[in-house]
């Protein structure tokens, strides 16, 4: 069942489940020491360039000679032919559409030659209006609607790497390098920091799996509504650091506590509990979920300590 998570800014609004994250769409901010969200941090563009010839920019367009296709959005192919007085551009998309400039008699940047052609700019239309004034609307010739022929190529649109901000504190979270070739970033995500929470169901019986991604011993407590239908035999546990070495190595190694059913006898209550010592417990921890329920949500609220200690609000969101 899909698990959420809620950031720092817990309230009323909560009861909204549009405020519930998965925990990969959440930052965390190690100098707040909390889950972030969305609201919570604010980008700042580092440096906008476009994807094909990797020009640096501060407009929203190529600053070069990259156009897409109006018909398809595809990436344009430009050839020159030279004529007596002048040049010509031709434009080719893979589509099949295909557009011709004329004769350009003064040499000019190709952008400037594709704005001049359009008719339709705000500069034309308001020329048009005052030039037009007194006199009868010019007759409108129609290209063919249907193959785009009266189109003309536009500029491909840029793109951008933003760095990422807390807003409390002004800390970093996420930091891109400048070369616009490069893919790396120095990034503050929660799946680095806060265990990830899984509400599994084993035919009858439900469990919380926690794993801990982090390089962190973790203490975890859990709380929850005191009437709620369910019960948790077992609120404090240890997680583990996960190691380089055992990643993907120990997702069957868990610390499970295996307990009574839901309104038995309290003496027939067995656990079975993790010996390891704190330095060596392992990064992932199944606790049962006592219930008569088959279908719930569960709002919990995680407090971790530790090398770091924060808190955070998870609950399984139903499937609308």
């Amino acid at each position: 069942m899909p698990v959420k998570y809620s950031c720092c800014r817990e309230g009323e609004w909560l009861e909204d489940y549009n405020n519930w994250y998965e925990l990969a769409q959440l930052y965390f901010c190690a100098k707040c020491q909390s889950i972030k969200c969305w609201r919570c941090t604010q980008p700042v563009i580092k440096v906008k360039f476009c994807s094909r010839c990797r020009k640096i920019t501060t407009g929203n367009n190529c600053p070069e000679r990259c156009f897409n296709c109006p018909q398809c959005n595809g990436a344009l192919k430009i050839s020159s032919t030279t004529e007596k007085d002048g040049k010509s551009f031709n434009f080719n998309c893979q589509c099949g559409w295909n557009f011709n400039t004329g004769t350009i008699h003064q040499p000019q940047p190709l952008r400037r030659i594709i704005r001049n052609l359009n008719k339709t700019t705000p500069y034309y239309q308001l020329k048009a209006f005052y030039e037009g004034k007194g006199s009868l609307p010019e007759q409108i010739e129609y290209g063919d609607l249907s193959c785009g022929t009266n189109k003309l190529p536009s500029l491909a649109r840029v793109r951008s790497k933003s760095d990422i901000f807390c807003r409390v504190c002004k800390s970093w979270l996420t930091i891109h390098r400048a070369d616009v070739s490069s893919t790396a970033k120095s990034n503050s995500v929660a799946q680095d920091y806060v265990p990830e929470v899984y509400l599994d169901r084993s035919q009858d019986s439900f469990v919380l799996r926690f794993i801990n991604n982090s390089k962190h011993l973790m203490d975890v407590e859990i709380t929850y509504p005191p009437n709620a239908e369910y019960h948790f035999p077992r609120t404090k546990f240890k997680l583990g650091a996960a190691r380089e070495e055992t990643i993907g190595k120990t997702r069957g190694s868990t610390t499970e506590v295996k307990t009574h059913p839901f309104n038995t006898d309290q003496t027939e209550q067995r656990e079975n509990i993790s010996l390891t010592s704190p330095e060596g417990a392992l990064n992932h921890a199944i606790i049962p979920i006592e219930t008569q329920l088959q279908e719930f949500s569960i709002p919990i609220h995680v407090q971790v300590s530790g090398e770091l200690s924060f808190g955070f609000s998870c609950m399984n969101i139903p499937e609308l």
